[in-house]
């Protein structure tokens, strides 16, 4: 699997409040797909010359490579079985796991932003099962890449439906065309299939009219997201650390919390000890390339710009700001404050706030994830206290895609070289890589104009495997204009390990 690193990097320097903004910032590569909305998808995944068999088996592939299935617990926890399955795009940047009901939620999704009708039903025997049919060429078709699998009809062209597969179980037991299977399916597999799929058939009416057919929800997910100066946003296809942040619920329903932990119990695996990666025990695993979860964060150091504005920041009160020398926060007497602002499109699980103080005042540090209609003390620094300090945020932000941070001085004190640092779980999938050959990568942000006040660039780096050794390489470029585009070419059979940073000062 590509790992990939993407570090944007935001220091301007121009007077509009909170100093340089970069709306909408994108990036795309050639090699990937986009993930950003169902459209990119489509666009990337079919093509219109296809035949809509074609579009539906290209879909298929891309939902099996994309996700995975895991028993894990998510930010919607609060839904039945904890699934995004409203969210697709948060599911596939985010959560790229998820149970037999996630799939079949995200799949007609997927299959109806293509243009298909769905229909989504659902297997009562042997356990249950989510599933979904896709209507083309005035048939029905069962495909599900949850189990990876499809079932052709004795031409070994046509797709199968469930009711063909009901008619001639055979069709499943002894397949005239294995063309669907994703996964070497044993024959005693293929038997308890048959017996599923023979049995008691019921509606979904998750997210589905009456009968069945898909309704595709109006909520979304963006993915793209406003930098301001002193920013540093990175993505990436692997973990900080050896074993990553992930997030896990602070709060689980006791009924999610026992059907997720049915299927944990039977591998010994006891919640939250171990995080979202994948079962290892079997071989349908081949399939999911981007399995597991990576990490990314936004770093923020305060910087002001010829008019005196500071970035990020939303008010002050009763403080003196200086930039002589490092950006300075002070108070002679009495007490101060300054609110921050930060938003991320993935999903928290660290944080972090970091400054060096001087003695003789405190200085106290608070969190609201409701815009400011309230706000929880995290920590202080006393009047005793000088140079650095710094306290996490996990158990404030965790979730939070928006917050805000206010600091307090009180007496006669100062704050200086001000670090906040926002650490997101992310969809190894979500990161725009790189491939072995030609890689064009596209730059887009929604106010090309704010580029004109500010040096931009972005630099890959990358490591290349050629002749039994590893070569790191990188290739830097300037950023003018949006949407802009440049080529990469990766000439090793295997390219890994990569980073991506945009640099705007």
């Amino acid at each position: 699997m590509l790992k990939i690193k993407i570090i944007i990097v935001v220091v301007c320097y121009a007077s509009i409040f909170y100093g340089i903004e970069l709306k909408n910032v994108h990036i795309r590569s050639s090699t990937t797909v986009d993930l950003s909305d169902l459209q990119s998808i489509v666009r990337d995944v079919i093509k219109p010359e296809m035949t809509n068999r074609q579009k539906a088996v290209k879909l298929y592939h891309f939902l099996r490579t994309h996700a995975y299935s895991r028993h894990y617990p998510t930010e919607f926890c609060h839904r039945a079985f904890g699934n995004a399955t409203e969210y697709p795009i948060a599911l596939l940047n985010i959560y790229p796991w998820g149970q037999c009901e996630t799939w079949h939620n995200l799949a007609a999704d997927v299959f109806s932003a293509a243009g298909f009708k769905c229909r989504k039903r659902i297997f009562m025997d042997l356990g249950g099962h989510f599933f979904v049919e896709v209507y083309y060429d005035g048939k029905w078709h069962y495909i599900d890449p949850s189990q990876g699998f499809y079932f052709c009809l004795r031409d070994g062209k046509t797709i199968a439906s469930v009711e063909d597969l009901r008619k001639d179980p055979t069709l499943i037991t002894k397949p005239v065309s294995k063309e669907g299977f994703l996964w070497d399916i044993s024959d005693s597999a293929l038997e308890k299939y048959a017996e599923q799929i023979c049995g008691k058939i019921i509606i979904s009416k998750r997210g589905s009219d009456a009968d069945g057919i898909h309704m595709p929800e109006k909520k979304c997910h963006s993915m793209k997201i406003n930098l301001y100066t002193g920013d540093t946003y990175m993505l990436s296809s692997d973990k900080l650390g050896p074993k990553g942040i992930w997030y896990y619920p602070p709060k689980i329903p006791a009924s999610v919390f026992k059907e997720i932990n049915k299927k944990n119990k039977q591998r010994n695996i006891t919640l939250p000890d171990i995080g979202p990666y994948p079962w290892t025990d079997r071989e349908v695993n081949k399939n999911w390339k981007y399995a597991g979860f990576a990490n990314g964060f936004l770093e923020f150091r305060p910087q002001i710009d010829c008019d005196g504005k500071v970035s990020r920041l939303l008010n002050t009160s009763m403080l003196d700001i200086s930039n002589t020398g490092p950006l300075t926060f002070s108070v002679k007497a009495g007490t101060g404050s300054a609110v921050w602002f930060f938003s991320v499109p993935f999903v928290p699980v660290e944080g972090e706030v970091c400054f060096e103080k001087e003695p003789g005042g405190s200085v106290d540090i608070f969190i609201s994830v409701n815009n400011g209609k309230e706000w929880v003390k995290v920590a202080s620094a006393n009047a005793e206290e000088q140079g650095k300090c710094g306290f996490k945020l996990r158990e404030f932000i965790l979730g939070a895609y928006q917050y805000q941070i206010k600091m307090t001085l009180t007496g006669k004190t100062a704050v200086r070289c001000l670090f906040f640092r926002t650490i997101f779980q992310m969809s190894p999938a979500a990161v725009p890589g790189l491939a072995s050959g030609k890689n064009v990568i596209t730059f887009i942000t929604e106010n090309p104009d704010a580029l004109k006040q500010a040096h931009a660039s972005i630099e890959y780096r990358w490591e290349e495997k050629t002749d039994h050794k590893t070569v790191n390489k990188k290739m830097q470029k300037s950023l003018t204009g949006s949407p802009q585009s440049f080529e990469i070419d990766c000439q090793g059979s295997e390219v890994k390990n990569n980073q991506i940073i945009i640099s705007i000062k």
